[in-house]
């Protein structure tokens, strides 16, 4: 009986564990999604300095979060961002400030996915 009630706590604490996980990383997501959307839009204001802190804070928590998020999610939409993020800085390199606004709008699209696919719902809990 002692077993079983170990076991019942190890799949409970996992549980509680993926829960935590998912909230967190969605959270996260979605931080990073409001930031580039911002900096999207600092772009499209022609407000340079604003847009190029508001990426490169957004690219900096990408890189810290990086492998966690690699580790729960879907690879294909991550190699998607890394591509992106590179391409935003070409786009700062070349001075293509017309793309830099649609580059940032497309990474806050895709980490708004990422953020809606850690949600927590039935069918990711099972």
């Amino acid at each position: 009986m002692k077993r079983l009630w170990l076991g019942v706590a190890f799949l409970i604490l996992l549980l509680a564990f993926g829960i935590w996980q998912m909230a967190g990383l969605s959270h996260i997501h979605s931080r990073l999604s409001q930031t580039l959307s911002d900096a999207a839009l600092a772009a499209q204001q022609e407000n340079w300095n604003t847009a190029d802190t508001l990426s490169q804070n957004a690219q900096s928590q990408w890189e810290q979060y990086r492998h966690i998020t690699a580790s729960f999610a879907d690879h294909e939409p991550l190699e998607e961002a890394e591509q992106l993020f590179a391409e935003l800085q070409l786009c700062k390199a070349l001075s293509l400030e017309e793309n830099y606004a649609v580059v940032c709008s497309n990474l806050s699209h895709i980490c708004k996915a990422i953020a809606e696919s850690f949600q927590i719902s039935w069918w990711n809990v099972l």
